[in-house]
């Protein structure tokens, strides 16, 4: 089963950690120490760092998604409950961005090419087949995170 949330208004029942205790029990009647269920959250590479964009709220809520990865996945681990998110990075033009912006953008990181929909789907598939990975935050950011990033260095 799959199950993709998005834009969730906070304190409503169908926040991350809400649909999660909702569907513990269907999560645990799939699981099996051989075949573990999984749970795939994703972050973004601005909840650990500040955003170079005026996003106040962007960088804290996926922040917490990442925290949230760690603590459920020492939570459910015991009922084989495999937890993980992933952490992209730059994948599309963002809002009021030039395209001349989004290229120097994309010249921040060093593989000097946006994180696709393909590689943070193939990083999906990777996870749903690892046995022995929870707990993780999986930065697919064509290696941003190695070189940072100048704030406000960007042409909006």
């Amino acid at each position: 089963m799959i199950l993709h949330i998005n834009h969730v208004q906070p304190g409503r029942s169908e926040s991350t950690s809400g649909v999660v205790s909702t569907l513990l029990s269907l999560l645990e009647a799939g699981a099996s120490s051989d075949d573990p269920s999984r749970v795939i959250n994703i972050g973004s590479i601005d909840g650990p760092r500040t955003p170079a964009f005026d996003t106040v709220s962007y960088g804290p809520s996926k922040a917490a998604v990442h925290a949230l990865t760690s603590q459920l996945a020492g939570k459910l681990v015991k009922r084989n409950i495999l937890v993980n998110a992933i952490a992209p990075g730059p994948t599309a033009l963002g809002i009021g961005m030039t395209d001349v912006g989004w290229a120097r953008a994309i010249g921040f990181t060093p593989l000097k090419r946006e994180s696709s929909a393909d590689d943070i789907s193939e990083m999906v598939v990777t996870l749903l087949r690892a046995e022995t990975i929870t707990g993780e935050v999986v930065r697919v950011d064509s290696g941003r995170h190695v070189v940072g990033s100048p704030l406000r260095d960007y042409d909006p």
